[in-house]
């Protein structure tokens, strides 16, 4: 082997032996080591430092299973698309990782709330909207299950458009337009009139006019109906006509007395059952 004799003097690059080809200390240098000839028993534990690896030079298949603790993932690092899709052979985020009180309005889908997320008893009456419970959601009274009772109904709430037609009341039946005894009216006289005989079944009229009655619509067969009279004018006469058989006019001859006559209907005529003969009171 060729070698540098004592007392060669280096003249620049053009020398065949450069400063850069001499190693001095007696190491290999970067040019004298081999691709591959640096293995792992070579490198001293904790010498691959940071600076020492390529960007990207960390793959998949060089991360241990299970390495990655908590403080090794950067905060906020976690995105939608590194979560696993709950399946029937993955789960994704369950229960347990999720905070309490974590789950916002915004964070539930539309309609995601079904009948069984719901906890018995949970629908609070804060949490009714007003005006939401519609007639199809009121149970239907059978013999298993109970509707509206009656002390969920307000006093003085159940109105006649309330009631059907002929309702059965415990064997009762109460026919359409059938007035109730002892229900009393005030009508305003006037030279002639029409009365309704359907609202009341006592009928009071003050009487300072000759006057002619009718009947503005036919009143339920067996319905009766009474008119208390106070005459005001000295022989006053009252004709019943259209909806009235009577034994005739009705002549109030003094004044500030009462007269009294009774009719029964036959479906389609009040009929006069009887009437004072003389002044009352």
């Amino acid at each position: 082997m060729s070698q540098v004799t004592p007392g060669y003097v280096f003249t620049g690059a053009t020398d065949p032996i450069t400063y850069a080809k001499l190693n001095l200390l007696g190491q290999p240098t970067v040019a004298s080591v081999a691709d591959s000839d640096v293995t792992t028993s070579k490198i001293a534990n904790g010498a691959v430092t940071t600076a020492k690896l390529a960007t990207g030079a960390v793959t998949t298949a060089k991360i241990a299973d299970g390495s990655i603790t908590t403080a090794l993932i950067l905060d906020q690092a976690i995105t939608t698309a590194k979560l696993v899709t709950s399946t029937s052979s993955s789960t994704g985020v369950t229960s347990v990782k999720i905070a309490d009180d974590a789950v916002t309005t915004a964070k539930i889908l539309n309609d995601a709330v079904t009948t069984a997320k719901i906890v018995d008893l949970a629908v609070t009456t804060a949490k009714i909207n007003d005006g939401a419970v519609t007639t199809d959601k009121l149970v239907t009274s059978t013999s298993t299950s109970t509707g509206v009772t009656t002390v969920k109904i307000a006093d003085d709430a159940v109105t006649s458009a309330k009631l059907a037609d002929d309702l059965d009341i415990n064997g009762l039946t109460i026919p359409t337009g059938y007035v109730f005894v002892n229900s009393w009216r005030n009508d305003t006289i006037t030279a002639t009139t029409a009365i309704n005989p359907t609202l009341a079944n006592v009928r009071f009229w003050e009487i300072t006019t000759t006057a002619t009655i009718t009947t503005s619509t036919a009143s339920t067969a067996g319905q009766e109906m009474t008119v208390v009279m106070y005459n005001n004018l000295t022989g006053s006469v009252i004709t019943f006509s259209t909806g009235f058989i009577t034994a005739g006019t009705f002549t109030l001859t003094t004044t500030a007395k009462y007269y009294t006559i009774g009719f029964v209907s036959n479906g389609t005529n009040l009929i006069e059952k009887g009437r004072t003969v003389g002044a009352l009171g």
